[in-house]
């Protein structure tokens, strides 16, 4: 199974917005549903830009903020949730 960083998803989101399908048993799950698509990763205080940059690159997991679409409302919703709930990333259009 995969393990999907904070830099990873920011470097994604960067030019797409991305599907996360979260593992059935986590916490992410119970809170925010089996799926959402997140068009933006918050790194306020530029930890990610800097890990991305670095030289080897370094590559941290846990929470992270981002901003998905809740397609029921059609409006944007900050949430938090952990990297090690994901158990899925696709690339949407």
């Amino acid at each position: 199974m995969e393990n999907y960083s904070r830099e990873y998803l920011l470097k994604m989101s960067q030019n797409h917005a991305l599907g996360i399908e979260f593992k059935h048993s986590s916490t992410s799950y119970e809170t925010h549903g089996s799926h959402v698509v997140i068009t933006e990763v918050h790194d306020d205080d530029n930890e990610l830009s800097g890990n991305m940059l670095a030289t080897p690159p370094v590559n941290t997991y846990g929470e992270i903020t981002a901003t998905i679409l809740n397609t029921d409302a059609l409006e944007n919703v900050v949430i938090t949730f952990d990297t090690e709930d994901i158990l899925e990333v696709s690339m949407c259009a």
